[in-house]
């Protein structure tokens, strides 16, 4: 669900400024792009505590999450 809600600004930036990222950026896109990178740390600290919390946490979903944490690293690089 994180890494859903943080993928909403990667796609928002290009279709409303294009590839090259040129001009100004609206106030808009900066906020929604905090408020989903705030909603996404959200997700992603309380996922692994309930997990646990639950006894349902596994080897597998804990290399599962490095890996989307790996990816959203990299799509909020080319947001900044």
């Amino acid at each position: 669900m994180g890494f859903l809600v943080n993928i909403i600004p990667s796609i928002l930036l290009p279709i409303f400024f294009g590839w090259s990222l040129g001009g100004e950026v609206d106030a808009w896109v900066c906020y929604s792009a905090g408020g989903c990178y705030f909603a996404y740390t959200m997700f992603d600290n309380t996922d692994g505590k309930q997990a646990r919390r639950t006894g349902s946490s596994s080897p597998v979903g804990m290399i599962f999450d490095h890996y989307i944490d790996s990816i959203t690293a990299a799509i909020n690089t080319f947001l900044l």
